[in-house]
């Protein structure tokens, strides 16, 4: 064994079977004890291939030791987290590792545009999440995980972080040079940010500071890392550390003369290098696998083709070169040839199936892009960088010097060989650069300010800069402050002396303009100094959902979109697509082809226009045409579309938000169907292919039961009137299958509301009230001055029901109601119902202003998963009950925590086991008011029928009794609470009352917590517990009579009672004063 090397056996024994060698390298070796052994934060700082990521787990392993009594332990559970700038390189570190530390109980989650999970709340078991800077950034701005609350921001210096962050001990940042590419100010903002998050820990909640560890190739300025990250212990290594030793050419070519402009044309350049790629692989690859990075996919199918064509290599089997194996036809073709394709545009099964040939030995060649470059672990012989430039922004530009380090660093296999090679094919005026640049490492550069005023805005949304010293001390903590003092040149800097403030300067003119556009406020100081810095909610719901303040202008400056159309118009502006997306040559005739389809739902766009070829009428196409159609021909385009629909998601999302703040109903409905229709694939209309939402129906079946003659079934109201024969019969599918469909149709939920109506008014007696009538305008008239009338807002209350019997599947299922009026635009209120299950039932209170004609209004009830179950009902107030308003008091919605809005509560009641249907109105006022005063109050008459005004049903239990008061009378219930005095002095009379005056005819049951006091024959020592009993009342001398209980016992009485009247026996009291004095009603 080398005696520089450390042996795995240091490791404790749990953890000693996780690694397959016996001892580390000399660069894992070295940077043993400070990863495994101390808590300091770290930057790895080594070449391509010396092992970086098994440091990293190290760093993992020392956080699972320290923590190790709390693995398993839901108590005290331990967070690690692995960034890094590819969803390839998470899927493979999350694949990996889930393997791994599965043996030791850890949970490893992916996180990324790929998945559907959400960041964790709060985590039960110690876990891994491996994401991308920007998930990771979404992650940390979302108000439920740094605890920030509604549209007002708040000040999160107080420590009031969620448990999810306190739980993060470990950060893990791959490639962290990429600080300097154009993705690189998230990774900067969001570092600076974890850095806040961990002093916020130990300064509030006397926690361990979140230890961070960064991963990077060799970099010059290793020391400003250091200093940004708090590294005490340096740990940089050179190229002498490398396992193999890696020869890089580098080859020049002429650049080739456009014909018709006689000027240098980098396409045709590119182009030209195709034919030469080939004799580079005869003359140095020793016919060992090769990697060759282009610029463009294109340019990596026709390389992948032309190298097939040269070499006519025909190693794999028919099996693996099929069709139904492989999706993408160039791919087909070129595998076909030994030679493999490597790129975002194709789906994850075919990288997944280049990867695992190019692992075994079966292909020789990959052509790539320069993201395999990006630690995805498939090492060759030889790496060929065919060409110096990359398609970016619309054109082909340079390379960073990082980029050409990461493809070059994928040269050389320290498992097979201690050699490698890269070839650089580039201009010939290029050569002495590359040249002299393979020779240096690189200085990386911060790349914030090209996005600062995003994560400004950001950072005042979350609390984090609340005054100028805010911003200074922000600032500071950047890796843009470290660098401008290094090289002020780079930021347009001449003397050194003046970077704070000019960096100060910088950020006050983007205060500005964010305050220009109502994202922040500023209030200026008498000294002309900024004051207070506070997020607007235009502000903070850009910085929510990650938008980009150009794209926040757009939505805000445009009007509310008023159909569909303007909605997905409104859309495809966003600057996110523009800067994203681009239009290739050869997609051109495709879009045109797209555009003329006959099936779109808004017909074709002039392609005259000059924006035709624009990543805005790109994005407009193939969102109609995926909605429209169900599908997109082309896979590279398909693909392409997957991407546009997660972006897209989470910018109606944003769109969503700032119509309910700006009160548009049209913009709010619109864009919340929208976002449906874009996570089902089909429009908000679609019959004919309705179906398909039902798991285990396709579209061939969904279509065959839309077109059915013989049985209409075009809405899931005659779906779920189907029977199993008549599905069965419609597929044509063998009898019996649609037992199962059958079961799934009924997990869609099926809403039904209705409404109540009060007025607030302290003037207005209940006897006015209910002997007026309600004018369309809202204006109660008969027997009223309307003028002189004093009347606040008219509340209603509106009772949403699932009538569906069995919950949906859906995790996320959530339930989107808007009322207001169409007419113009008004938007009044807007509730989320978080959790749809089956037998849902919630009651809604919303107050619509007296100058609103009440029977202009709407209410939407739009489902977040299903097409085709929405309602939309305007209210007719001949269908309506009105009740008094000081008998009505809702609780507060225990399911939208986060709403804040004084007119808006909702009530949550419990599942309805057997519902009734036809509720009426109870019969008189006298029935009315106890209903709506007594939670759990029953009438009946001598045959044991419900007398309440409600549906008649004989009563087969007690049980029967409580489900249908809490079923039927909801909306009419009032918990009195000991808070409120007045409550419990009305709720004593009240009860009195009707307690008194019931005919003797009739009984009353009564449901109520009763306290019970136990003594044992043993014990003198009382033990009370608090029970719910079933009482009946009778007029029978006021006796009050317990008739039955859920539990044995011997002696009960109302909580205060004990040294009260005297009982008559265990189960009887008297209903004297001295009972009402001491009746206490639970909150």
């Amino acid at each position: 064994m080398n005696k520089q090397c450390v042996s795995v056996s240091r490791l404790p024994p749990k953890f000693q079977s996780l690694f397959n060698f016996y001892q580390f390298n000399r660069v894992q070796s070295e940077c043993f004890e400070v990863a495994f052994e101390s808590d300091s934060n770290l930057v790895i700082s080594a070449p391509t291939g010396c092992g970086k990521t098994v440091i990293a787990e190290l760093a993992i392993l020392h956080a699972l030791n320290v923590n190790s009594d709390e693995i398993n332990h839901a108590d005290s559970p331990t967070l690690i987290i692995y960034v890094a700038p590819l969803r390839a390189l998470c899927q493979e570190k999350a694949s990996l590792w889930a393997a791994k530390y599965e043996k030791i109980g850890v949970t490893v989650t992916e996180l990324t545009s790929d998945t559907q999970t959400s960041f964790p709340k709060n985590i039960k078991n110690t876990t891994i999440i491996c994401t991308t800077p920007e998930k990771l950034d979404l992650a940390t701005r979302q108000s439920s995980n740094l605890n920030n609350t509604n549209l007002n921001g708040v000040n999160h210096r107080n420590g009031n972080l969620s448990g999810v962050f306190q739980q993060l001990s470990l950060v893990i940042f791959d490639e962290i040079h990429n600080l300097s590419e154009n993705r690189g100010s998230v990774l900067e903002a969001v570092i600076s940010r974890i850095l806040f998050i961990s002093d916020l820990n130990r300064e509030c909640h006397n926690l361990k500071q979140i230890r961070i560890i960064g991963l990077s190739a060799t970099i010059r300025n290793y020391d400003d890392f250091c200093q940004w990250l708090r590294v005490k212990h340096k740990t940089q290594f050179d190229d002498s550390y490398r396992e193999t030793r890696i020869e890089t050419r580098v080859f020049g070519y002429k650049l080739s003369i456009s014909k018709n402009s006689f000027r240098p044309n980098d396409w045709m350049f590119e182009s030209s290098l195709t034919s030469k790629v080939t004799p580079i692989i005869r003359q140095l690859s020793n016919g060992k696998p090769v990697i060759i990075f282009c610029c463009t996919r294109k340019s990596c199918e026709k390389t992948a083709l032309k190298i097939a064509e040269d070499f006519r290599l025909n190693s794999l089997s028919s099996d693996i070169v099929n069709p139904n194996v492989v999706k993408d036809k160039t791919l087909l073709l070129s595998l076909k040839g030994g030679v493999g394709i490597h790129t975002a545009g194709l789906c994850q099964s075919d990288r997944s199936l280049v990867e695992n040939l190019f692992l075994k030995n079966d292909i020789r060649f990959i052509c790539t892009t320069s993201t395999l470059s990006q630690g995805i672990n498939l090492p060759a012989y030889m790496v060929i960088i065919k060409g110096t430039k990359h398609f970016n922004n619309g054109s082909l530009e340079e390379y960073e010097a990082t980029q050409i380090f990461q493809m070059q660093g994928r040269a050389g296999r320290p498992q097979f060989e201690k050699e490698g090679i890269c070839v650089i094919m580039t201009e010939k005026d290029n050569v002495k650069r590359y040249e002299n640049l393979i020779y240096q490492s690189n200085l990386i550069e911060s790349s914030l300010m090209y996005n600062l005023p995003e994560h400004l805005n950001a950072e005042i949304a979350l609390g984090f800069i609340s005054d100028e010293n805010d911003v200074l001390r922000w600032l500071t903590s950047t890796f843009l402050f470290i660098r401008i003092q290094k090289n002020p040149y780079n930021y347009h800097l001449t003397d050194v002396r003046n970077a704070a403030s000019y960096l100060k300067g910088l950020c006050m003119k983007n205060l500005k303009e964010l305050a220009k556009c109502q994202f922040i406020s500023l209030n200026t100081s008498k000294d002309q100094n900024y004051g207070k810095i506070s997020s607007l909610p235009i502000g903070t719901i850009c910085s929510q959902f990650c938008t980009m303040i150009e794209t926040m202008t757009i939505y805000n400056e445009n009007s509310p979109p008023k159909t569909i159309k303007d909605a997905l118009i409104l859309l495809s502006k966003s600057c996110e697509f523009v800067s994203d997306i681009i239009v290739r040559q050869e997609e051109k005739q495709k879009l045109r082809l797209m555009n003329v389809q006959p099936s779109l739902r808004f017909g074709e766009i002039d392609d005259k226009k000059d924006n035709f070829f624009s990543p805005e009428t790109k994005v407009y196409l193939l969102i109609e045409t995926m909605l429209s159609t169900g599908k997109i021909d082309d896979w590279g385009l398909s693909q392409e579309y997957l991407r546009i629909k997660r972006t897209a998601e989470r910018l109606l999302s944003c769109l969503i938000q700032l119509n309910i703040y700006k009160k548009s109903l049209s913009g709010s409905v619109n864009s919340v169907i929208l976002l449906k229709c874009l996570k089902k694939q089909m429009w908000e209309n679609n019959t004919e292919r309705l179906a398909q939402q039902i798991k285990g129906i396709g579209e061939v079946y969904a279509k065959k039961i839309s077109s059915s003659e013989e049985i209409v079934c075009k809405s899931f109201t005659q779906l779920r009137k189907l029977n199993i024969y008549q599905i069965d019969k419609l597929t044509g599918h063998r009898p019996g299958w649609g037992i199962s469909i059958l079961e799934e149709i009924h997990k869609v939920p099926e809403y039904s509301i209705s409404f109540h109506i009060v007025s607030h008014s302290n003037r207005l007696t209940t006897q006015k009230i209910l002997n007026s009538t309600i004018h369309p305008n809202g204006d109660i008239i008969d027997g009223i001055n309307n003028e002189n009338a004093n009347y606040d807002d008219v509340e209603f209350s509106l009772n949403i029901m699932n009538l569906s019997q069995k919950d949906s599947d859906i995790s996320f299922h959530k339930v989107e109601i808007f009322i207001g009026v169409k007419e113009s635009d008004h938007l009044i209120d807007h509730f989320t119902i978080k959790k749809v299950s089956g037998h849902l039932n919630e009651t809604i209170s919303f107050f619509v202003p007296k100058t609103i004609g009440l029977s202009d209004i709407s209410v939407f009830v739009i489902d977040t998963e299903f097409i085709g179950i929405d309602i939309e009902k305007k209210i007719n107030l001949n269908e309506i009950t009105l009740i008094d308003a000081s008998q009505l008091q809702l609780k507060q919605n225990p399911i939208d925590k986060e709403k804040k809005s004084r007119n808006s509560v909702i009530t949550q009641f419990y599942p309805i086991e057997k519902p009734i249907t036809n509720p009426t109105k109870p019969q008189n006022l006298s029935q009315q008011r106890i209903l709506a005063l007594c939670p759990e109050v029953f009438i009946f008459n001598k045959n044991n029928k419900i007398e309440n005004g409600y549906q008649n049903k004989e009563i087969d239990s007690m049980e029967e009794i409580v489900w249908t008061r809490k079923n039927n009378l909801s909306s009419n219930s009032h918990i009195p609470t000991k808070s409120n005095k007045s409550d419990v002095n009305m709720g004593k009379n009240e009860l009195k009352n009707v307690f008194s005056t019931t005919e003797s005819s009739n009984s009353i049951y009564f449901q109520t917590k009763l306290k019970t006091t136990n003594k044992t024959k043993r014990s003198s020592i009382k033990n009370d517990r608090t029970d719910e009993l079933f009482l009946k009342v009778q007029n029978n001398n006021n006796q009050f009579n317990k008739i039955e209980s859920n539990q044995n016992i011997e002696k009960s009485n109302f909580r205060g009672l004990e040294n009260s009247s005297k009982m008559k026996d265990s189960s009887e009291f008297k209903l004297d004063d001295d009972f009402w004095e001491h009746i206490e009603f639970d909150e």
